[in-house]
C-alpha cells in the first residue's frame, strides 16, 4: 500500500489535492491499483503523510501508538442512529426543558432528561417494550451525558424461575426505573408540551 495525492478540479478554476491510501495488485498478469480509502485534503493531513508512509513501509511502530495486529475487535455495538437522535434531541432543547422541570428523586440517580432520552431513541429505532429495551441496549451504544453506557441488568435464571413475574428477564429494579421515567414524564406531560 501507498499514498497517492490526487487533483481535482473545483469550480472557479481552482484546484483541490485529496490524499488517497491506494493499494497495488496484480490481475490477468498486469500490475492494478485500487483505492482503499480516501483520507481526505492534502492541507489538512500534510503534517501527518511523513508518519503515515513511514509505517506503510514497515517502520517500527513508535512508543504510545498501538499496532494494529494488536487490536482485537470484540463487539461492535450499533451508534449511529443514537448519534441522530441525540442531535435532534439537543436541537429541541429537551434536555433543558426536562432538566428544569423533571426531578432526580430519592431512587434516580440519573437525570430524567437522560433516562428519557433512552425511551424515545429506542421508539424511534426499534419500537418496543421495557422488557424489550434490555435486548435493545446490549446491541445499541447508548450512553447518559457522562458517558457512562446503559446496560440492561439480567435476572440470575434460578431467581427469575422462582419469582411471581418469570417472564421478566431483566432486574425488576433496573426495569422500574424506565417505569418511574414514563410517570414522570406523564406527570410534566402538560409542562413540557407547554
Amino acid at each position: 500500500m501507498f499514498i497517492k495525492v490526487v487533483r481535482a478540479r473545483g469550480g472557479k478554476g481552482v484546484t483541490h489535492e485529496y490524499v488517497r491510501l491506494v493499494e497495488s495488485y496484480r490481475e490477468d498478469g498486469k500490475n492494478k491499483h485500487r483505492v482503499v480509502a480516501n483520507l481526505g485534503r492534502m492541507d489538512v493531513l500534510a503534517q501527518h503523510l511523513p508518519a503515515l508512509n513511514r509505517l506503510l513501509g514497515g517502520a517500527e511502530v513508535p512508543n504510545g501508538y498501538v499496532r494494529v495486529d494488536d487490536l482485537d475487535a470484540v463487539e461492535a455495538p450499533d451508534w449511529g442512529p443514537v448519534l441522530v437522535g441525540r442531535r435532534l434531541w439537543e436541537e429541541l432543547g429537551l434536555t433543558k426543558i426536562l432538566d428544569r422541570r423533571g426531578q432526580r428523586g430519592r431512587r434516580a440517580k440519573v437525570p430524567l432528561s437522560d433516562r428519557a432520552f433512552v425511551l424515545v431513541v429506542n421508539r424511534l429505532c426499534e419500537p418496543s417494550s421495557e422488557h424489550g429495551l434490555g435486548r435493545w441496549l446490549e446491541g445499541t451504544f447508548v450512553c447518559d451525558r457522562a458517558g457512562h453506557r446503559w446496560m440492561p441488568r439480567w435476572r440470575d435464571e434460578q431467581e427469575r424461575r422462582r419469582s411471581r413475574a418469570p417472564r421478566v428477564r431483566v432486574e425488576l429494579d433496573w426495569l422500574e426505573q424506565w417505569y418511574r421515567t414514563l410517570d414522570q414524564l406523564h406527570g410534566l406531560k402538560k409542562d413540557i408540551e407547554k
